[in-house]
């Protein structure tokens, strides 16, 4: 069995506060019935840094990643677990961190990487980042291939239609590169991939093997976990309808015969949902049941009167324009529950609400049997079936987009940070001083 501890964070452009959000992870994986600490800690980020950051990614987007690696790393000294980082990525403001247990690192041989921007000119302030592990324990021919997507669609209650056409956007752009990565700096397994694997891996739809394989292939599983901002309204909450938001305490009385909605009246109203019962958004994936309240969208003092100890609060403090909803999933293939012996889940649960953002984390604790999953035990007949081909032009697409994520991050670094601020006072300094020099050599 490998052990699988994989949670979306809406981060709000803002650096995790390391001790809070170990905390919180800590006291979720001490609630396991003494199970031991999950293999791969996985961790799907939304508005992981702020623009600048985010568009330029490498080394300005490297403090942002090592908070959140530092606070798992954390948590495992907490349950005397090394975790060592196996892979950060991002796509615009969208990343995906993968921890694994020291020990089990060298059964990862490969890694492939995909991403796709669905903003507006395809930027990736809303998109998908997306990891194929390769995993493959003493034993255990061929490799189980692993997919996780982190993922951000479009905001605001009247837009479901354009978050189902981002997922169409991000299964038609997320094509996994054929070349492979090693994992980590540890020594690799000697397993290499098998005819079966080339097969499959060469199938995927509208795409030659050269260039790689969508988001679904064969049966391999598939998580998709993000801020998929799916609300419980069509539209945006009036001023009279704050009060009536759902409370731990349900249906209190709030006077002129309105009762306080309960977190059930909000379910039946949810977007994802709907329209997924509808077969218009995220194809092939099925979700545990919704047992924890809404993860968004909590007041700016809502964290204050957070419990220590991860429990509930006496009460929850909405911000009062949004409707309170379950934007934050985490999903999985539905193969996986076809054949309900491959996975078991521990929970499925919301976090606590963290002191830097206004959505609430959500975490999917489970357990895969990875000989069940490899691709030997799967037949032709149980393999998924992308919804949508891939857009041929997906890598020029992402190039463009990637310019211009560059080009505002630029922009945007030098006027809204203080070390870009200081770039531009530099160069104005100088230019004003070598004018004045050259002003002066040329009246002598």
């Amino acid at each position: 069995m490998l052990s699988i501890f994989l949670v979306t964070f809406n981060c709000a452009r803002t650096l995790v506060d390391v001790e809070a959000f170990s905390q919180t992870l800590l006291h979720a994986l001490t609630q396991r019935d003494g199970a031991p600490p999950p293999d791969l800690v996985v961790l799907a980020l939304q508005e992981i840094a702020p623009v600048a950051q985010s568009f330029l990614g490498g080394g300005y987007l490297e403090p942002f990643f090592a908070s959140i690696v530092q606070a798992v790393q954390t948590t495992g000294e907490s349950l005397q677990q090394q975790y060592d980082r196996l892979i950060a990525l991002n796509v615009g403001m969208i990343g995906l961190v993968i921890l694994a247990k020291a020990e089990i690192v060298g059964d990862i041989p490969k890694i492939t990487t995909a991403g796709v921007g669905v903003g507006d000119y395809d930027l990736g302030n809303k998109g998908s980042a997306a990891v194929r592990l390769f995993y493959a324990p003493t034993g255990t021919e061929p490799a189980a291939i692993l997919t996780f997507a982190a993922a951000h669609l479009a905001p605001f209650e009247n837009a479901w239609e354009r978050r189902n056409q981002d997922w169409e956007s991000i299964v038609r752009g997320l094509c996994f590169k054929s070349n492979v990565l090693a994992s980590a700096s540890k020594p690799r397994s000697n397993h290499e991939l098998t005819p079966e694997h080339e097969r499959l891996l060469s199938s995927g739809a509208d795409v030659d093997a050269k260039d790689g394989t969508g988001l679904f292939i064969g049966d391999s599983p598939v998580f998709f976990a993000g801020d998929l901002n799916y609300r419980t309204s069509d539209v945006s909450p009036m001023p009279q309808d704050s009060p009536r938001f759902p409370q731990p305490q349900s249906r209190e009385d709030v006077g002129d015969n309105r009762k306080v909605w309960s977190v059930s009246d909000l379910k039946a109203n949810d977007q994802l949902s709907r329209e997924k019962g509808s077969g218009k958004t995220l194809h092939n994936l099925d979700e545990m049941p919704l047992d924890f309240p809404p993860t968004y969208k909590y007041a700016p003092i809502a964290s204050q009167q957070w419990p220590k100890d991860g429990s509930e609060p006496a009460s929850w403090i909405w911000s009062t324009h949004r409707y309170p909803s379950f934007c934050d999933r985490v999903l999985f293939s539905s193969s996986l529950t076809k054949y309900n012996t491959l996975m078991k889940t521990h929970s499925y649960q919301a976090l606590a609400l963290q002191p830097t953002s206004d959505h609430r984390p959500v975490a999917l604790d489970f357990e895969l049997d990875i000989p069940s999953v490899s691709w030997n035990k799967f037949t032709s007949e149980s393999e998924q079936v992308s919804p949508f081909p891939l857009d041929p032009k997906w890598r020029e697409r992402r190039a463009a987009a990637r310019w211009k994520e560059t080009c505002l991050g630029t922009v945007a670094y030098l006027a809204m940070t203080w070390n870009g601020n200081g770039v531009v006072f530099a160069s104005l300094l100088g230019g004003v001083a070598g004018w004045l020099v050259m002003r002066s050599l040329l009246s002598s």
